[in-house]
């Protein structure tokens, strides 16, 4: 299993508890880090390819810790594509402070390639470090 997969999910005797942030298509698992998909081929357990955010991974420099939710699997114009939701930190320009933001990176279900990635900056309430952060849930895009 890629590391940190089971992250939080594991009780004290180290046995699985919950569904893990993963999701099936064709022969490829795409297992879920906070900071990080890894594309995993199901027969070899060989990881075939990476997708990261462009920015750097919330948890990396403030210390927050959070779940990764399982990649969105939807259908656009007919291709099967991934829908990962990143928590990033983004540098503060001028006046503005440092902040957080959703980097939402959609790629192909097929090669795991980026296709295209937009950055969304998080309300105030998203800076508050007490809470426990995790990027939005994707159930809108399956539904639709």
């Amino acid at each position: 299993m890629p590391e940190g997969l089971t992250e939080n999910r594991t009780d004290l005797q180290n046995r699985v508890t919950g569904s893990l942030p993963v999701t099936l298509h064709g022969g490829t698992a795409y297992a879920a880090a906070f900071d990080h998909v890894q594309a995993v081929d199901s027969a070899t357990g060989d990881v075939t390819a990476t997708i990261e955010p462009e920015g750097t991974a919330a948890a990396e420099d403030t210390g927050v810790t959070h779940d990764a939710g399982p990649p969105a699997l939807v259908t656009t114009g007919g291709k099967p594509t991934l829908v990962t939701p990143f928590l990033v930190r983004q540098a503060g320009t001028g006046t503005q402070a440092d902040h957080q933001a959703v980097e939402i990176a959609v790629s192909d279900a097929d090669t795991a390639k980026v296709l295209w990635r937009l950055t969304l900056r998080l309300p105030e309430w998203g800076d508050d470090h007490a809470c426990r952060s995790r990027p939005p849930p994707l159930a809108a895009l399956r539904a639709g």
